[in-house]
């Protein structure tokens, strides 16, 4: 009874439907003395009306650009970034894929070329001297590596973007080191860090012996095995090595966290050139618009953890 009592509601509902369609259809042919009623639209969601605001905005930029940077990112249907391969949690390959670049400012760069509509191209060097003077000659159209102002202004024709990314560098020593507890006592020691970084900067402006050629794997290596004294990176970069290498936390210590005078010396964001002032802007829409609506924060609760997030300034505006 139950069977039958379903199977004659269907039957209805289909011929209601079909009377519906045959109304319409004989509306449309109407007398045009009757008043047509206006088409009924979907109400719009607000996610589309921000990618509408976005698009448009987007446009503006497109209609007033003294520059054919961001036209020609556009036409070529894919945006360049210049970076290193090997800076976890920043950028790294993926365990799962081999030949897929994540990491904190990976994914951010990715956002950003979505919000252009356009693909992302990743050109990775193996050493991050190098990176800026790939993007002085145009082997590439943005820097994603989170950079900060000291590290981009001595490279001429470079600007930096939106600041997104919030540092916090400390020095790494062996566990037995007693002699490096400040910036003036790393005067005159051996430093695992290019001169060219924001961290290579710190050691050589104390006074140390930098060694370029080493990534932080590699740095981390030197200390232990003595061949250097110390290294400057970032507190979550060394946290993530301690979680893989767990071994290496009784061999190795932070001798002091780095403070800047200024708060802003410890944030970055995109490298671009200052010539592609179109381009520029149009990043600087995408990555606010990706701080207003919390992707990037929580980008950076995924990589560096929601406490990394929590104590980092850079964020404050958009909480």
């Amino acid at each position: 009874m139950k069977k039958a009592l379903a199977l004659f509601l269907s039957l209805a509902m289909i011929l209601g439907l079909a009377a519906c369609s045959s109304t319409s259809s004989s509306s449309a042919g109407a007398s045009s003395a009757a008043a047509e009623e206006p088409a009924s639209s979907a109400p719009v969601s607000q996610e589309t009306a921000e990618s509408d605001d976005f698009q448009a905005a987007l446009d503006d930029i497109l209609a007033n650009a003294t520059d054919d940077s961001l036209q020609r990112v556009l036409d070529a249907g894919v945006l360049t970034c210049g970076c290193e391969g090997n800076w976890i949690p920043f950028l790294y390959y993926s365990e799962e894929d081999p030949d897929y670049l994540t990491g904190f400012d990976a994914e951010v760069a990715r956002c950003v070329a979505d919000k252009l509509g356009v693909d992302i191209k990743f050109d990775v060097a193996s050493q991050f001297d190098g990176i800026l003077a790939g993007l002085q000659s145009k082997r590439y159209d943005i820097i994603t590596e989170g950079l900060k102002k000291s590290t981009v202004d001595p490279f001429e024709g470079l600007t930096t973007s939106t600041l997104y990314h919030q540092d916090m560098p400390i020095v790494i020593v062996a566990a037995d080191n007693t002699d490096i507890v400040d910036i003036a006592s790393m005067n005159g020691k051996k430093a695992g860090n290019s001169t060219t970084s924001s961290y290579g900067k710190i050691a050589f402006n104390a006074g140390c012996e930098c060694n370029p050629d080493l990534d932080f794997a590699m740095a981390i290596q030197g200390i232990l095995n003595g061949t250097i004294d110390l290294t400057v990176n970032s507190m979550v970069v060394y946290e993530t090595y301690l979680e893989t290498y767990p071994e290496a936390a009784d061999k190795l210590k932070i001798a002091f966290v780095y403070e800047a005078e200024n708060p802003e010396d410890l944030q970055g964001g995109i490298t671009v050139r200052t010539e592609d002032a179109s381009l520029k802007e149009a990043i600087d829409l995408a990555l606010t618009d990706l701080l207003e609506d919390g992707t990037i924060m929580a980008l950076s609760d995924e990589f560096m953890g929601e406490a990394y997030t929590e104590q980092s300034p850079v964020f404050d505006p958009y909480r």
